[in-house]
């Protein structure tokens, strides 16, 4: 059962596409068909669930790209950014790096606000990082906001791993 589940996720993340609601409907209709053939025949049984189960996974994906991926199609911008840290990648003193979540944006970009965004900060000149700086700590940033494509996700490396995390921006 969740190899087509599988399937269909992968299909959802090469295949996008932007009326995906569309589907939904057939998938509910071949999920009747399967439970009105189970009594019946068994094999058409698992024809019926498995084309179910790639529409769904499809669907689940490109539902979950729309909702968790806002502007993704818009060129990178400058922003000052609050953000809440939900993890933090160990590193060197002099940069902090980790996965935060926007909390309050510049008034143009309010769609953006409870996206996650991967950070890398810098102190001010001639100053440190304090110790306050943890997981659940917020921190005020301006700097460069990049979307994280859904294309990335069926990338490996590292813009894989944001993508496949939920995160919206770098």
């Amino acid at each position: 059962i969740l190899l087509p589940l599988i399937i269909g996720i992968v299909f959802g993340r090469l295949f996008p596409f932007a009326h995906f609601y569309l589907l939904i409907g057939p998938s509910l209709i071949l999920g009747i068909l399967a439970w009105k053939a189970s009594a019946r025949q068994p094999k058409q049984w698992a024809y019926f669930v498995v084309s179910s189960l790639l529409i769904v996974g499809y669907c689940y994906t490109n539902f979950a790209d729309k909702k968790n991926k806002p502007r993704n199609n818009f060129p990178e911008r400058e922003a000052n950014l609050s953000i809440e840290i939900i993890r933090l990648f160990e590193g060197d003193e002099s940069k902090r790096k980790g996965i935060g979540k926007i909390t309050a944006t510049e008034t143009h970009l309010k769609d953006i606000q409870e996206a996650k965004v991967y950070f890398s900060l810098y102190p001010p000149r001639g100053s440190e990082f304090s110790d306050s700086i943890v997981a659940g700590s917020s921190i005020q940033a301006t700097g460069r906001l990049r979307p994280v494509s859904p294309k990335d996700a069926s990338s490996n490396g590292f813009l894989s791993y944001l993508a496949n995390s939920g995160v919206a921006f770098q």
